[in-house]
């Protein structure tokens, strides 16, 4: 391998003037330097990215970590990040992996990074807390995106889901929807602030929060919410006149298995979902649903990272907005 001596031996010139000349650094002519840039390329040099990165301490990466890559909603995230990255001339490093704990913090501090972002359900409060001080001593930046919790070098991009889903039962109860029932997906930071809200509103509109109308799919796909529901609703006492589901992949699933009992969205029950991806896009039902600005959410967490490899810089909350999307999975109820 042609190494950065072999490349001064050939020209007749020091080591560091070659490395001047392929770094675009140093006051060198501009003779000097093409002469060593065209016998770079004649003699096949490829530089040492390692040794290169040790001398400057940078990867000019960004690692993005999650628990599982499913669903439009990583595909938009992870395209948006990748995209705002390369804008600033950085990579992006994918780890998918489902383990949380120790094994994730030793996954996070030995990467090759400058920085981290991370979604990831399998960890909790306390090992958010060890991370974000033995990030901040290896003055690393880290921005998380399923969890609000903020420190000297973490900062985090949430959903504000607690207005998406007020805004789903504020509808749901004008339009005379008074049984009303929520169906639950992965146990995250999402799922259980949507649930909150979905019961603070319940309440406030006075309206009651049946348990045999709280359904659990346990995953946040069409599969697991057809087959949930599929099993569920034969034994119902008595039916909801609409669902709130978590996301539009639960909602999908959840007219699917309605559907297999004769029963007509909107006309028998109302179903909304959140999201307002590629899921709500092909549903052959428009769905009623909570739309936020996916790739906002990766640009904002691209921003902070760089944010906060400046010197002093703290971190932050940062909140994304929802809007509400009325289609034709709900409609009036007549005895309203």
């Amino acid at each position: 391998m042609v190494t950065i001596k072999d490349l001064a031996k050939q020209a007749g010139v020091s080591i560091a003037t070659v490395s001047h000349a392929l770094n675009e650094t140093g006051n060198i002519s501009a003779e000097t330097r093409k002469l060593i840039q065209n016998l770079a390329l004649e003699m096949n040099y490829i530089p040492n990215i390692n040794a290169k990165l040790m001398r400057r301490k940078q990867t000019k990466t960004v690692g993005l970590f999650v628990s599982f890559f499913s669903g439009s909603f990583f595909m938009y995230l992870t395209e948006s990040i990748y995209h705002f990255l390369r804008i600033r001339d950085y990579d992006l490093e994918l780890h998918i992996m489902k383990e949380g704990g120790d094994n994730l913090i030793s996954k996070l501090l030995s990467s090759n990074i400058d920085a981290a972002i991370l979604l990831h359900y399998n960890f909790d409060d306390k090992d958010a807390m060890r991370i974000n001080d033995l990030v901040a001593k290896e003055n690393m930046p880290l921005v998380y995106l399923d969890r609000e919790t903020t420190a000297d070098k973490s900062s985090c991009v949430v959903i504000d889901n607690a207005v998406g889903i007020k805004h789903i039962v504020e509808h749901l109860a004008e339009t005379g929807h008074k049984k009303i029932a929520y169906l639950r997906g992965e146990n995250c930071y999402d799922d259980r602030k949507r649930y909150e809200a979905y019961c603070e509103a319940m309440s406030r509109l006075h309206l009651e929060i049946r348990s045999e109308w709280q359904f659990d799919a346990m995953e946040f796909t069409e599969w697991a919410s057809y087959h949930y529901m599929k099993s569920t609703i034969p034994s119902l006492t008595e039916f909801p006149d609409a669902i709130c589901c978590a996301n539009d992949c639960l909602a999908i699933g959840c007219i699917k298995a309605l559907q297999s009992f004769g029963y007509q969205v909107p006309n028998d029950i109302s179903v909304t979902g959140f999201d307002n991806l590629m899921p709500a896009m092909l549903s052959d039902i428009p769905l009623t649903t909570v739309q936020y600005p996916v790739s906002r959410m990766g640009q904002l967490a691209v921003s902070e990272t760089f944010r906060l490899m400046e010197p002093g810089e703290k971190g932050k909350l940062l909140w994304t907005e929802t809007k509400f999307i009325k289609q034709d999975s709900t409609m009036l109820r007549l005895d309203k």
